[in-house]
């Protein structure tokens, strides 16, 4: 009887080791697995860091082709960005591109990017946390509007949203009770509107508006020329407020030269715009040229009413 209890007490005894022995090798083996350095972690590091090398070479191929393009056409920086949202939208069609003052932002593939002046890419670390997210919501209805008013609210499930910044044009509003997480802007020009929310983790999100159309253009006729970009025969489109409070719209036809550098006028060298008829640049015809006696024939499609002497 004495030696069976003892054979029991040896057999409990090597069982509690051998569990405990188990319970080692199994908390070793998850931390190998799971554990900062483990296996699991190193495969989504090293999963994250190819995805994020080939978007950096797709964003490096679109960014090299419009960059050669901008060069041969002159192109801003605006204008440099549209390209670049158009050729990226080819492989996801909700890339968004826009201007931060001489940067680009980029949001693609659920990546954001910067594209600094010198050219250098630079892609925000997912591992800083979850992205921020937003909704942008165009307030003012109706037609023929003169002001816009966008609201842009902003959620985190990660920290909190440190700011809703403006992208291109839009003016934050003043005595609307705006917060980090919640603001109204004020827009005076139709097109789409880009907001960049940013997260207390230091995470970005880019959202965009839907395009707005029903603002009534009041700009001037200078300020509709300096946004012509390209050399030739041209109409710009203006419309403001007469006396009476109504809004009247008028079109006018121009033609354009743009050069950079010095301009030489030798009667040989081409110039964009203008081709040189023995050597003489012929700038339309005699139908766009008012006179003492006479209006302009050619307007656009539209009469003009006054006579303009000695002009």
């Amino acid at each position: 009887m004495s030696r069976k209890k003892e054979n029991q007490g040896i057999t409990l005894i090597a069982l509690v080791i051998t569990i405990i022995v188990l319970l080692i090798l199994a908390g070793v083996s998850i931390a190998s697995l799971a554990g900062e350095g483990g296996i699991l972690n190193k495969a989504t590091k090293a999963e994250t860091q190819n995805n994020q090398a080939t978007i950096e070479e797709e964003i490096k191929l679109a960014y090299n082709a419009v960059q050669m393009d901008s060069i041969m056409n002159g192109w801003d920086i605006n204008k440099k960005a549209e390209e670049l949202q158009k050729e990226l939208r080819k492989q996801d069609e909700k890339a968004i591109v826009t201007v931060f003052q001489t940067d680009l932002l980029i949001s693609y593939k659920g990546y954001e990017i910067t594209i600094y002046t010198d050219g250098k890419i630079e892609i925000e670390d997912p591992n800083l946390g979850e992205k921020p997210t937003g909704e942008v919501t165009i307030l003012t209805t109706g037609e023929n509007v003169e002001i816009v008013e966008i609201q842009v609210e902003a959620t985190t499930t990660d920290g909190d949203i440190e700011t809703i910044e403006a992208m291109n044009g839009a003016i934050e509003k003043e005595g609307a009770n705006n917060t980090n997480k919640k603001k109204i802007f004020t827009v005076s020009k139709n097109g789409i509107y880009y907001f960049r929310i940013k997260g207390t983790n230091g995470r970005t999100a880019i959202k965009e508006s839907d395009e707005i159309k029903n603002i009534i253009k009041t700009s001037d006729l200078l300020t509709e020329i300096e946004n012509i970009q390209t050399a030739g025969e041209q109409v710009v489109q203006v419309t403001g407020k007469t006396s009476n409070g109504t809004f009247e719209e008028k079109q006018y036809s121009l033609n354009v030269i743009m050069h950079k550098g010095d301009l030489i006028l030798d009667g040989e060298k081409e110039v964009a715009g203008v081709t040189p008829v023995n050597k003489v640049y012929e700038f339309g015809n005699e139908n766009d040229v008012a006179t003492g006696n006479r209006i302009c024939k050619k307007y656009s499609g539209i009469k003009s009413r006054r006579k303009l002497d000695n002009q």
